[in-house]
């Protein structure tokens, strides 16, 4: 996350899960566990579709078209996929930390 804060124009306040107004967002704790959540103008978009709307929202051409590559068809399902395995890892990805590991259910 913080390599994404550095490098794009627009970066959303990042509020781990369990200090987050769930409820106010419209997330329940299973989905905030289990997946990032990008809430704006009342929409929620979770996973790699966060990531894709965040992108989306950005100056740079290159981010925006990124984000929606991220959700075209086809490649939804590749992004899907490659979220699932980052989120999974992320403690041992650059920048991850012990707080970033969480525990199996």
């Amino acid at each position: 996350m913080r390599w994404l804060e550095k490098h794009l124009s627009e970066y959303p306040i990042a509020v781990p899960f369990q200090w987050a107004d769930l409820e106010g967002l419209g997330v329940t704790e299973a989905e905030a566990r289990d997946r990032v959540w990008f809430v704006v103008g009342g929409r929620r978009f979770g996973g790699h579709r966060a990531v894709s709307a965040l992108l989306r929202r950005q100056s740079h051409i290159g981010w925006r078209f990124l984000g929606h590559l991220l959700v075209a068809p086809g490649f939804s399902l590749i992004a899907a996929g490659g979220y699932a395995l980052v989120a999974r890892y992320r403690y041992k990805l650059p920048g991850g930390t012990p707080a970033c590991k969480m525990p199996r259910r």
